[in-house]
């Protein structure tokens, strides 16, 4: 029995050892899978943080290129204004002008706008005319000549119908 005592003892304390070093060992798996875990979620917000910063810097810039592009899109009370400004332009360049119609077309991607076509004719002189295409190419608002012709309606006078469209906030 002496024999074995040493032995028992040996192999209690090795069962022992073994207990306190996977007791030891879950303690610590469990301790690094946890700072694994706040690590990733300390990435995941660090990379969020650093997306709502570039979105602010964005914004930042593109603040004062909306505002400058804004200035070309005409509010629901401009309409009226800008109508007057192409007939101030008939008056300056001496020619006659009739507007016929004014309509709203949807453009395709356009959320916030809508374009304004003014349909109309005018009569004068062949320079009276080009001036008044010329003027009218250069109005001080986003707009484009969407369609002119001329015809010769006498010796001296020639007669156009003209189509321009302009960008306004819905």
């Amino acid at each position: 029995m002496r024999k074995f005592l040493p032995l028992t003892l040996s192999l209690l304390a090795l069962i022992v050892l073994i207990g306190a070093y996977s007791f030891m060992y879950a303690g610590t798996l469990d301790g690094v899978n946890r700072t694994e875990a706040s690590l990733l979620r300390t990435e995941s917000l660090s990379s969020r943080d650093a997306l709502i910063r570039s979105q602010q810097v964005f914004l930042e810039n593109v603040i004062e290129e909306r505002a400058l592009l804004e200035t070309y899109v005409a509010s629901e009370a401009q309409v009226i204004e800008i109508i007057e400004i192409v007939e101030n332009t008939a008056d300056e360049e001496e020619v006659t002008l009739a507007i016929s119609t004014v309509n709203t077309v949807s453009v395709d991607g356009w959320q916030a706008h809508e374009g304004v076509v003014v349909n109309f004719s005018a009569s004068g002189t062949f320079s009276e005319m080009m001036r008044f295409i010329a003027a009218l190419e250069s109005l001080p608002i986003g707009s484009k000549l969407e369609r002119a012709s001329l015809e010769l309606s006498s010796d001296e006078g020639w007669f156009g119908t003209f189509s321009i469209m302009f960008v306004k906030m819905k």
